[in-house]
């Protein structure tokens, strides 16, 4: 897969994973302009490509001990990153965070599955 169809795939991921995200649970507040809701995807997209592995090297035996279960945490703290560094978004709440980071990475999962048939 090409680097700009893999990232564009990414971003449009990361993009319905939000969007869900933000529909499913109140507490999660979303850019409501298109320009801003795409900063907002790229930089989640951003953060998955630079800093997830290296959040998942450091939560590496915690994801070996959990099956994989751990990734949901991984996910939590990309999520808590983009939180933090973008006003436009805002995750009220622990329990919150955890349930987007889950909304997050099911939807990746099934979105990547399907771009692989694509």
């Amino acid at each position: 897969m090409g680097i700009i169809r893999g990232f564009s795939l990414m971003f449009l991921a990361n993009g319905i994973a939000l969007y869900l995200a933000g529909v499913i649970l109140p507490e999660i507040s979303i850019p409501q302009t298109i320009e801003s809701f795409a900063v907002t995807a790229a930089a989640l997209t951003l953060i998955n490509l630079l800093i997830k592995p290296l959040v998942r090297l450091a939560l590496g035996p915690i994801l070996l001990l959990t099956l994989g279960l751990g990734s949901v945490l991984v996910n939590a703290v990309t999520l808590l990153l983009l939180d933090v560094l973008l006003p436009t978004i805002t995750i009220d709440g622990l329990g919150n965070l955890l349930a987007a980071a889950l909304i997050v990475g099911v939807s990746n999962l099934v979105l990547s599955l399907t771009a692989r048939f694509i």
